[in-house]
């Protein structure tokens, strides 16, 4: 009865080569991030944008004014899970950078069709259809309402 199995020989020199291999890989990623090369540079140009103010009112429902005149957009009641969501995630990001609520977040859509929650201040950025067109479409009448959605 005969098996097969690799020798040590070949074994080792497997893994010294996959060990290698690894060595490079994260050599060549570690070289971009310090060049400071984008991990994915956007080909799409922007059709739309909207600066924006998202505030909490008294009554639980959160509302969403245009900054620049400060018109009121949208009020959304309820649960809104996923819209608070992001925004909490928002907030999070400005407590750690030490930003306060005060300068307005970019709702941006893509010509590619992506919308984009930008937040200047942090550089934060939140590709809301990467959530499902669902919570992609809690953000779309917003930058269509706003009469200055244009970059």
């Amino acid at each position: 009865m005969s098996t097969l199995h690799a020798s040590p020989d070949s074994t080792t020199r497997l893994m010294r080569g996959v060990a290698l291999g690894l060595v490079a890989v994260l050599g060549l990623v570690g070289w971009a991030r310090w060049q400071g090369l984008p991990s994915d540079a956007p080909t799409a140009r922007v059709q739309q944008e909207v600066a924006l103010h998202f505030r909490d009112s008294a009554d639980g429902s959160v509302e969403v004014k245009e900054a620049t005149r400060g018109e009121p957009l949208a009020r959304f009641t309820g649960e809104q899970g996923f819209l608070r969501g992001t925004l909490r995630a928002l907030a999070r990001e400005r407590r750690r950078h030490g930003v306060d609520e005060a300068p307005p977040v970019l709702l941006r859509r893509y010509d590619d069709d992506r919308l984009v929650l930008f937040d200047p201040s942090t550089q934060l950025q939140i590709d809301l259809g990467s959530f499902g067109p669902s919570n992609k479409a809690v953000f779309s009448p917003l930058v269509s309402a706003s009469p200055r959605s244009s970059p």
